[in-house]
């Protein structure tokens, strides 16, 4: 992780579509990137990568898409995309809908010659059946229409998707964030689709997810870059109707667990690095437990 040199920046000064701008620290800056090259870059740490040390170390060096099994199930696969849908649809509604094809067919199999003809068409277009795109458009609606367009106004007002690049000072290690949306006025702020926005239900997906170590990385690589310390909120939104919505700002205890685990992965990361040992599970023999809901039917 310790691979962007000065060759590189210059590199990425040079070419004007990059818009590169250099941060308040001298080894950090921002960059314009497509989504696509900025997940692909494997010179600097996301938070993503980063959450799988929580796991193991073995977890993080064969990749987080080979070590989260769940990937593999289409019930997973398809919450994620309509998640992508209601995050494009809400940052940038006139892109969402260039880049958008409705299917109005009932079924991909019954209709299998009309689907392959609209995936020709369609040209590397996202294509969504009606009732999805719906959904995606009617929680996008939601999020910017909360609290009388409030989050509206600062998505607006924001800069998106700003990819941003740091060296970690104590670990060395280039790390990167790339927040939803960043308004110097209102601080950072992170879309999260969700099947329940209440209080009791997300914030314990928020802690089971990670999102609390991500706001702690967010924080920290936009103070490396702008020198402000911005405040983070998670939008948490309904993908069914009628698409509640609850802001969720992480502080207190909350960005203080995430802020914990942030730098100690680091620190693990530079250990792992250093001696090039990335161990799997710690050997233990434990107790297996009942979880706290089983009991015993009468």
């Amino acid at each position: 992780m310790k691979v962007i040199d000065q060759e590189v920046i210059e590199f990425l000064k040079a070419d004007p579509s990059f818009e590169f701008r250099q941060g308040v620290s001298s080894e950090s800056f921002a960059i314009r990137l497509p989504a696509e090259m900025y997940h692909a870059n494997t010179s600097a740490i996301s938070s993503s990568r980063l959450k799988t040390i929580s796991r193991s170390l073995a977890h993080y060096l064969i990749g987080e898409e080979e070590a989260e099994s769940d990937e593999d199930d289409k019930s997973e696969k398809e919450c994620m995309r309509l998640g992508t849908g209601v995050h494009s649809c809400t940052l940038e509604p006139h892109l969402f809908d260039a880049e958008s094809v409705v299917w109005l067919g009932k079924s991909k199999t019954l209709l299998k010659d009309g689907y392959k003809d609209l995936v020709k068409a369609a040209e590397g277009k996202n294509i969504f059946k009606v009732a999805d795109y719906k959904k995606i458009t009617g929680c996008a609606q939601a999020i910017r229409s909360v609290g009388n367009g409030i989050i509206g106004e600062i998505i607006d007002g924001a800069e998106k998707e700003l990819s941003i690049f740091w060296r970690d000072q104590e670990t060395g290690i280039w790390c990167k964030v790339r927040p939803d949306v960043l308004n110097m006025e209102y601080g950072i702020y992170d879309v999260k689709s969700t099947r329940d926005a209440r209080e009791e239900s997300f914030t314990k997906d928020a802690y089971n997810k990670g999102y609390y170590v991500s706001a702690a990385m967010y924080k920290d690589g936009v103070s490396q870059f702008l020198g402000q310390d911005l405040p983070f909120v998670l939008v948490a939104a309904e993908l069914e109707p009628p698409h509640g919505v609850l802001p969720y700002v992480v502080d207190g205890p909350a960005l203080e667990y995430g802020n914990e685990v942030y730098r100690r992965n680091l620190r693990r990361l530079q250990k792992a690095q250093e001696t090039n040992e990335y161990p799997n599970y710690p050997f233990l023999v434990r107790q297996a437990r009942l979880p706290a809901w089983a009991r015993v039917e009468d």
